[in-house]
């Protein structure tokens, strides 16, 4: 029972924290000034009111810890991946997010190798 009572606080705290970000990703333009997981978090809820497919998929703010360098590494390779590549242009950063990701669930070896060489 109370793994239970720990489950729906959990919800309730993400739904919370998705729609503060959702709100302030709208008003907020300089990206440069956010810091890692709220960079992830506003991301992840950008514009879903104007995304045809977000009534079709519910998207749920997730965390991810980066190292201040590798954060910003990560937006730039964001960026020239969308201009190296002009038929994705247009995708969200949650769907860019979402596609990163699953690239590395796709390729476990791969990313266990990674992860064992920054230990």
């Amino acid at each position: 029972m109370a793994k239970d009572n720990d489950t729906s606080d959990l919800e309730r705290s993400s739904n919370r924290l998705g729609q503060r970000f959702s709100n302030t990703s709208e008003s907020n333009g300089s990206e440069d000034t956010e810091d890692g997981p709220t960079e992830s978090t506003q991301s992840a809820n950008a514009d879903s009111s104007s995304d045809t497919n977000a009534s079709a998929i519910e998207w749920k703010p997730t965390t991810v810890y980066l190292p201040e360098n590798t954060r910003r590494e990560f937006r730039r390779f964001l960026k020239r991946l969308t201009l190296d590549h002009p038929e994705i242009e247009d995708a969200e950063k949650r769907q860019l997010h979402t596609a990163l990701i699953r690239a590395g669930m796709e390729h476990p070896e791969e990313v266990a190798e990674f992860a064992e060489q920054e230990l």
